[in-house]
């Protein structure tokens, strides 16, 4: 199970899924909102570099292309830089 605080997915393919379709649903650059946003900064605590991504604040969530070449969640942080991030590895956590 991928437990978080506002949801709990029975299994990391679930999980995977559920991120997969939020991803696919925002363009390149959108700002992610509302439940979506919530949902997501608590997936976030999951990844290993947690600290590293936040340093410095979050003023908000978007997408970006990755240097991977593939569209992934970023944080907009409080200074204006922005810091992508894999939701399969906060499922996954190494």
């Amino acid at each position: 199970a991928v437990e978080l605080e506002g949801r709990t997915f029975r299994t990391k393919g679930d999980a995977t899924a559920y991120f997969s379709k939020m991803l696919a649903k925002y363009s390149v650059g959108a700002e992610v909102s509302g439940d979506d946003a919530v949902l997501l900064s608590q997936l976030l605590k999951r990844h290993r570099s947690y600290e590293v991504i936040v340093e410095g604040g979050v003023d908000s969530f978007t997408t970006m292309i990755s240097e991977e070449k593939s569209k992934c969640f970023a944080v907009l942080r409080e200074d204006g830089s922005l810091c992508g991030f894999s939701f399969h590895k906060c499922i996954t956590p190494k």
